[in-house]
């Protein structure tokens, strides 16, 4: 019924409705048969094939120490890009081998957000998140959508992803938060290269859905709406079942 409702349903700035049900789509929990649902907008997260790495340590600069955001920055950038020459504070091959690691850098995009744990720097605290603040594993998608979507993307993106300042993300936060969406859309430059020439809450046709059950039991499944493909409404990107946190 989930898939159903995306498929045919009247989307707005942050959910959409159909079928008796509103689902909200920045990953807020409600209740559908007696289940716990959250469904995410991958056009609301960090997609590292749109948004590259170059932008994502103002993204870490929200979950940790400054030094350590450029760490990981410069790590993740080594291991992506295909030359040895080390960035500052990154690590190329040489380093991993002399530092008796039995990784080394693939010098090509990630495969899947769990390869951020072969980087020195990321912990599995900051894969998982904690302490009221988000993680990796939340935030970031190896490939995503071709936007970002300002309606769902979880509020610790908004500013480093659009180059905001901190008061004019603030700013910008409260009005989303009190549903003003023209205050909304005057605060950004709707023109901005990460929208990809979509409207700026523009949703796309894949979802990430948590389900957990009364008894803690939690399943995440991942899918992409495909009406126009002749094989089918909609394909399973992933799923795991039950989901577990990082160790």
């Amino acid at each position: 019924s989930i898939a159903f409702v995306l498929l045919t349903g009247d989307y707005g700035h942050q959910s959409v409705r159909g079928q008796g049900l509103e689902l909200p789509l920045n990953g807020r929990p409600t209740r559908i048969q007696g289940q716990r649902v959250a469904i995410q907008s991958w056009s609301g997260l960090y997609g590292m094939a749109l948004l590259g790495v170059g932008g994502l340590e103002g993204v870490l600069r929200k979950l940790t120490n400054s030094r350590r955001a450029q760490q990981i920055r410069a790590e993740l950038a080594d291991w992506v890009d295909g030359d040895d020459r080390r960035q500052f504070r990154g690590r190329e091959r040489a380093d991993y081998v002399n530092s008796g690691w039995i990784q080394t850098p693939r010098n090509a995009p990630i495969r899947g957000v769990e390869e951020l744990l072969e980087l020195p720097s990321v912990s599995v605290g900051l894969m998982n998140g904690g302490g009221g603040k988000p993680g990796l594993s939340d935030l970031i998608l190896a490939g995503g959508d071709d936007n970002f979507d300002v309606g769902t993307a979880p509020d610790i993106l908004i500013g480093p992803v659009l180059g905001l300042p901190e008061a004019v993300a603030r700013e910008l936060l409260k009005a989303r938060s009190d549903g003003q969406w023209s205050r909304v859309r005057s605060l950004i430059d709707v023109n901005h290269w990460t929208f990809n020439y979509h409207p700026p809450f523009h949703k796309g046709p894949k979802y990430r859905m948590d389900f957990q059950s009364d008894d803690g039991v939690t399943a995440r499944v991942e899918i992409e709406l495909t009406p126009r493909s002749g094989r089918g409404l909609y394909n399973l990107i992933e799923w795991q079942v039950p989901y577990h946190e990082y160790e």
